[in-house]
Order: C-alpha cells, then structure tokens, then sequence
C-alpha cells in the first residue's frame, strides 16, 4: 500500500484539521518554526482553513522561543543550540522582553521553567495533537481532550519515564487505509510498532499516535513531553 495514495488523504482534505472549516490551505505538521534547517523530507501536512493556519503563528513563534530558553537555561541568543531561535530573539526585542519577564517570574534555584504563558503552550501542543491524529488516521477530535499532561523529562521518575516512552497497546486496529494501517503492514516482520515513536527530526520532534481510544505523546527538543487523550 502507497502510503503516498491513501484515501484518508481526501477526507481529511475536506475540513480544517483545527475547526471543522473549509481546509482552504496545508499546513505542516508541526509547524516548521519547531524543526531545524535542513527539514526533514516529507513532513507530515494536514487541511487547515486560512484562519488556524494563520492564527497560531504568533504562539507557535512563541513557543519555539519559550522552549529553547527553557531548554537551554538561558535567555542569552549567544547560549541557545537553535540559531534560527537566537535569530528570532535578537530580531524581536518585544519577543525577548516578553521572554525575560516570564522567565525571571518563573525561576527556581536557577533552573527556567518551560510553563511560561500556560495558555499558549497548551493550545500550541493541542494543535500538534490534533494534527498527527489527522494525518496518521484521517479523524477529526474538535473537542476538548478528556486528559491531558504537559510537563519535561526531567522531572519525570523512572517510572513514570518508562511508562509514557513505551507505545501504549490499542484496543482495535488501525482503520483500514490509514498510514498507521500501512505502517503496521510494512513493519510485521520487524519488532516495531506501529504505533512506535515517529521521529521526524531526531534531538528535535517525535510523537506518537494510538487509536481506541486516541493517544497523542509528543517530545519537543527532548525537554517538553506532552500526552492527550481523546476518549
């Protein structure tokens, strides 16, 4: 089966991914603002109307900033890995102004806190979450999440670790044509999941999807984790 050619590419073209609107533009999944050049080839792309496509640039920006600060403990453009986010910084007075602030009112003993402008981060990862059950499984989840986590790796215990890196075990199979379905296919005489990690920029993105019911595990710049589950 053509991953390229699976009929789940038409339905979910046929509404936003966010909002259930008319899906006037394609969106990359994530957004390009969270990977590092050269990107990755063929990145995962979903319908989006022109609003959401639009509508989440500004927290998006903000949030690759917040993370790499965190991630880093440092404001300082001349600290940070991301040079494309010690750009922005230097580029944005206002953006790193925005950031300091919220830093210095979130340090503990020296360590930054990614939880900064709670809000925007949240809508940021929910997105992210809807958008890899789009493309992975052609379904919409427009509602809210019945659970969700957002936190680091860092402080996780060992259990706690252990538990959200291992791919949680569906209840049914993956809809027939969708890529989980393809994936599951090419990977049986592997040891892999299906519903394994997908990384699409290694140090810098993975996630992982699971149906019945749906499960988004995201890991950002392997510093911010997040989980959401639609029942």
């Amino acid at each position: 089966m053509d991953p390229r050619k699976l009929y789940i590419d038409q339905r979910h073209a046929a509404f936003c991914v966010y909002c259930g609107g008319h899906p006037s533009t394609r969106e990359h999944v994530p957004s390009k603002v969270l990977l590092d050049e050269p990107f990755p080839p063929n990145l995962p792309v979903v319908g989006s109307c022109k609003s959401c496509n639009n509508g989440y640039s500004k927290d998006e920006e903000y949030f690759a900033v917040a993370v790499e600060c965190a991630a880093c403990n440092s404001v300082d453009p001349n600290a940070l890995q991301r040079a494309s986010v010690a750009r922005k910084l230097r580029e944005s007075p206002s953006l790193a102004t925005r950031i300091s602030y919220a830093v210095k009112q979130s340090d503990l003993g020296g360590a930054i806190l990614v939880k900064l402008e709670n809000d925007r981060v949240v809508r940021v990862l929910m997105k992210l979450a809807r958008g890899h059950v789009a493309y992975e499984f052609g379904e919409s989840v427009l509602d809210d999440p019945s659970e969700r986590w957002v936190g680091t790796l860092a402080e996780m215990s060992i259990g706690s670790r252990e538990k959200f890196e291992s791919p949680p075990l569906p209840i049914l199979f993956p809809e027939i044509g969708s890529r989980a379905f393809s994936r599951m296919f090419a990977l049986k005489e592997s040891k892999s999941s299906p519903h394994d990690w997908q990384v699409l920029q290694e140090g810098r993105y993975r996630y992982l999807v699971s149906p019945s019911p749906f499960i988004v595990r995201l890991v950002v710049s392997e510093y911010l984790a997040a989980e959401f589950r639609w029942d």
